[in-house]
C-alpha cells in the first residue's frame, strides 16, 4: 500500500468498497447488518470524496494547512465529487433510518391478518 496520507485514504476507500458489497449481498436477508455495513462503507469513503470535493478543507483537517482567506474557497473542488459526497451522506441517513426501525416479527404479522 502507498505511504502517507493519500495511501491511507485510498486504503479506506478500498475497505469501503468491500463493505458496500457486503451491504448489497446481505440487504434482503439481514437488513440491520446491511445498514451497519452501509454506514461503515460510507464513512470510510468520506475522506476520499472530501479530498476531491473540498481540497482546502481536506488539507486543513487532515494535514494542518493554513486556513482559507474566504469561506467559499473551501468548496472550490470537483462538482462531481461534491455530488458523491452528498450521495454518501444520503446513504448514511437512509441506513440510520433502517437501524432506527423497530424489529417486526413476520410470523405474528401473518397470523393477525
Amino acid at each position: 500500500m502507498a505511504e502517507g496520507l493519500t495511501g491511507r485514504v485510498l486504503g479506506l476507500a478500498s475497505i469501503g468498497w468491500i463493505l458496500f458489497l457486503v451491504a448489497i449481498a446481505v440487504s434482503f436477508a439481514k437488513p440491520k447488518i446491511s445498514a451497519v455495513a452501509a454506514i461503515l462503507a460510507a464513512i470510510s469513503g468520506l475522506p476520499l470524496y472530501l479530498a476531491f470535493a473540498m481540497p482546502l478543507l481536506f488539507n486543513r483537517i487532515f494535514q494542518g494547512g493554513a486556513p482559507a482567506e474566504k469561506w467559499y474557497w473551501y468548496f472550490a473542488g470537483s462538482p462531481t465529487a461534491f455530488l458523491g459526497l452528498v450521495t454518501l451522506i444520503a446513504m448514511i441517513l437512509i441506513a440510520a433510518r433502517e437501524l432506527s426501525r423497530p424489529e417486526t416479527d413476520t410470523a405474528s404479522r401473518n397470523l393477525n391478518s
